[in-house]
């Protein structure tokens, strides 16, 4: 388990679609970059993961494929359910696959 400290959201973040077809929507992801690397949600697998990696998508697509990623605990003033839904707030903005 990765502890992570975080006392705001108001941090550099990403959202796409990865096109796996979990979902009719595809699978929307988002990261946000946070100390040591970066906190991830898939939001239509409904999992969520810290990756010691930089916020770039390839790097975290990779990790996330070879299934390189901690489950993370929050310390600090960001408690996890609030980094959670805010990225599976940006998350469900990502537009569905076609």
């Amino acid at each position: 388990m990765k502890e992570i400290k975080l006392d705001n959201l108001n941090q550099p973040t990403l959202a796409w679609n990865m096109g796996g077809k979990y979902t009719s929507h595809g699978q929307r992801v988002a990261a946000m970059a946070v100390p040591g690397g970066v906190y991830f949600v898939d939001f239509d697998r409904g999992l969520d993961y810290f990756f010691p990696v930089p916020l770039e998508k390839s790097a975290i697509r990779s990790a996330y494929l070879n299934n390189e990623g901690q489950h993370p605990r929050f310390t600090g003033t960001v408690e996890s359910y609030d980094a959670l839904e805010h990225l599976e707030k940006l998350a469900e903005q990502v537009p569905g696959i076609q």
